[in-house]
């Protein structure tokens, strides 16, 4: 019986999308998935073949497998006609006791679980060591072990259901959008606001090293991205999509950038190049201070002509970089590294799954003409998957190490747990770090303060004040250590209640007040900014770490 290639799509998703056919031309190793494979533009006969909501069309499904053979399997990746970002993956086979391709809608519900699976994997990109990301990496695990694919997809299923936040979400939706992230700069090319275009300020330490304040960091240029292309449906072959992106150095030529496997790297010479700088995301308030600022932020993270390099949207003399020291920029960029390798670990896995789920699929459809997996083919199945898993775990180190990561590891999937918690105790160390920088800010405008009130002369509440003013600067060093940082701010405390009274029975001048009222401004952010810092240890040594689902302009 003649094959009827036509698939109708109904579009019930509340959005205008464009239908992406997602296939591999040749073998790769390991096999690309998602949004990583060769995708091309199914024609619908509407105009630049979108299909508007609440409408339908037809589109062709006439690939062939290697070999010249007919396929009857076909990932259907229906996105955003202009970011391509997910809207629905849709899996469809033949229907082999009719020879026709079943309707498929594509549905609102499958649009908000894409929003809430890019959540998701912002939330295991930036607290790998969470307990979120912990069950996650155990359901992975434990799905591995499942001999169908139906069983794959519940495991996956009862996992999301089980967490706060990510109810319903399928871990189809998750495997789009993370690979997505990987494969298109779109996402991280627009701004907070959703507008395309965005700029990224290149942080390092200063070689000098000096104790404190912005000294210690220096501002080595902006990665820019600019939207040059705008057209009514992006190219799926550009994984640019159509912007521009350069890294504008603080002196010399600008650098024309690529965007490969979630890296942004050096197009004139990819293969050793002078920039190569990872994507991923934090909490905003990491970079700004403000503890109310909760919203994962994309940044870029390696090396920039030999130097370690940290690229957010904050701008120097904004944030972290106003009380940042050379030693806590060295930690924070290597928790970064060591949180990358450990959310790479978990892509590999994911790889892993999913190459046994899609080699049980390829199974039932194209050699079985609808027919379950056999024994002998689960085998091979569970074979070819321990051995992709074998090579997408070295594809990452490699990535990694391309971005500087060579004294950073991509763990064995047996290691994974084990780093989750040592991580996890480096996370807390460095963000206590940044809290005693913070604090030591403070003490030093308190210094300044009081020297200025000891020129008028002297009083018993600014000798007081010193006092406590030397108590917290010798208890600092230890309440780092802790996390415990009580005891500073009760000091801190009286050394501001003395230096109040100091001014009251000194009487200085209005510059003098001026001085204290300017200096009192930027401790009450330096305090913020300390605050910020201790919850964040907390949250880390509490396993806590997730982002709440949004809409969001992509």
């Amino acid at each position: 019986m003649d094959v009827n290639t036509h698939c109708k799509i109904v579009n019930n998703s509340g959005k205008s999308v464009v239908t992406l056919d997602a296939f591999s031309e040749t073998e790769t190793t390991p096999p690309k998935l998602g949004y990583g494979q060769t995708l091309k533009v199914l024609a619908t006969g509407s105009t630049n073949n979108i299909i508007e909501n609440a409408a339908n069309a037809t589109v062709t499904l006439d690939d062939t497998r290697e070999g010249g053979k007919a396929n009857y399997l076909y990932q259907l990746l229906l996105s955003d006609p202009k970011s391509l970002f997910p809207i629905s993956d849709l899996s469809v086979m033949l229907d082999f006791s009719s020879y026709t391709y079943p309707d498929q809608t594509v549905t609102e519900t499958a649009a908000n679980n894409m929003q809430k699976a890019l959540t998701f994997q912002q939330s295991i990109m930036a607290y790998p060591t969470s307990n979120l990301a912990k069950g996650f990496t155990q359901a992975l695990q434990s799905a591995q072990g499942k001999d169908s694919t139906s069983d794959i997809f519940t495991t996956m299923a009862n996992f999301f259901n089980s967490t706060n936040n990510f109810k319903g979400l399928d871990y189809q939706s998750y495997v789009a959008v993370s690979t997505y992230l990987s494969a298109f700069a779109a996402y991280w090319g627009q701004s907070d606001a959703g507008e395309c275009g965005r700029t990224y300020y290149v942080m390092k330490a200063n070689e000098a090293k000096p104790d404190k304040g912005t000294k210690c960091v220096s501002c080595a240029g902006k990665i820019n991205f600019v939207k040059t292309n705008n057209n009514a449906v992006a190219d799926p072959t550009d994984p640019l999509n159509g912007y521009s992106v350069s890294y504008e150095p603080s002196s010399g030529s600008n650098v024309e950038l690529i965007f490969s496997n979630g890296q942004l790297i050096d197009k004139s010479n990819p293969d050793t190049p002078s920039v190569a700088v990872q994507g991923t995301f934090a909490v905003k308030s990491q970079f700004t201070g403000d503890a109310a600022d909760t919203s994962p932020w994309p940044v870029f993270v390696g090396t920039i002509d030999g130097s370690q390099v940290i690229a957010s949207s904050s701008k120097p003399a904004s944030g972290l970089w106003k009380f940042i020291c050379c030693t806590t920029f060295n930690s924070l960029f290597n928790d970064f590294m060591k949180i990358m390798g450990l959310w790479m670990a978990i892509d590999f896995l994911k790889q892993k799954l999913s190459s046994k789920k899609n080699k049980l699929e390829d199974d039932e459809a194209n050699k079985n003409k609808g027919d379950k997996p056999t024994e002998e083919q689960i085998q091979e199945a569970n074979q070819d998957a321990n051995n992709i898993g074998n090579e997408a775990q070295q594809q990452q180190q490699e990535l990694n190490e391309r971005i500087g990561g060579e004294s950073s590891n991509v763990p064995d999937a047996n290691d994974i747990a084990a780093q989750q918690n040592s991580i996890k105790n480096e996370v807390v160390e460095t963000q206590n770090s940044l809290a005693g920088d913070n604090y030591n800010a403070v003490i030093e405008e308190y210094q300044g303060q009081i020297q200025e009130l000891a020129k008028i002369g002297v009083d018993p509440a600014l000798e007081d004040a010193t006092s406590s003013l030397l108590e917290a600067k010798g208890n600092l060093s230890d309440a780092v250590k802790s996390g415990n940082f009580d005891d500073i701010k009760n000091s801190l405390i009286d050394v501001k209640t003395n230096i109040n009274t100091a001014v009251d029975n000194l009487n200085p001048s209005e510059e003098v007040l001026d001085q204290i009222k300017e200096s009192n401004a930027a401790i009450e952010d330096f305090n913020e900014k300390a605050e910020s810092a201790e919850e964040s240890a907390k949250s880390a040594e509490d396993g806590e770490g997730e982002f709440e689902p949004e809409e969001l302009a992509v």
